[in-house]
């Protein structure tokens, strides 16, 4: 699959990623104690992390400044074999801070990063997402 270069609407903003390794296009939250204007993050792991961008950039120790991107059409690793990912869909993010399908019917409220723009009907592939910078709450609790 060939996916188009991630233009974001505004330049990425800088992050420092608490992780100590970590692949590019991945999901990352605020680092936990921290908010977004702390500029500190960690790879999200689950469908209830307050996502707020793509991290642009791999990350090779604990506590580099990387680029996140935070709006805009993004590039996002998903896996989309188990469920599979339809364009039009929720993407919400699971451990690795891979991106996966939000469920529909989840009595857990799950914050989505955006739209995918794309389908996936493999795992660890990338396709482009419409991130949402509002992180929609999407469930029914």
């Amino acid at each position: 699959m060939t996916v188009s270069s991630g233009i974001p609407d505004s330049p990425p903003k800088s992050f420092m990623i608490t992780d100590a390794t970590s692949e590019a296009f991945r999901l990352v939250a605020p680092n936990s104690g921290s908010t977004v204007y702390s500029n500190k993050a960690t790879i999200a792991t689950a469908n209830t992390d307050n996502v707020i961008g793509i991290l642009l950039e791999s990350v090779t120790a604990a506590n580099q400044i990387k680029p996140v991107q935070t709006n805009g059409i993004g590039i996002l690793r998903v896996n989309g074999a188990s469920p599979t990912i339809s364009a039009g869909q929720d993407i919400v993010a699971t451990t690795g801070g891979i991106g996966v399908p939000a469920a529909t019917a989840s009595a857990t409220l799950q914050r989505c990063i955006g739209t995918a723009l794309q389908p996936a009907s493999a795992d660890d592939v990338l396709i482009e997402v419409l991130i949402n910078p509002k992180n929609l709450v999407k469930g029914t609790a």
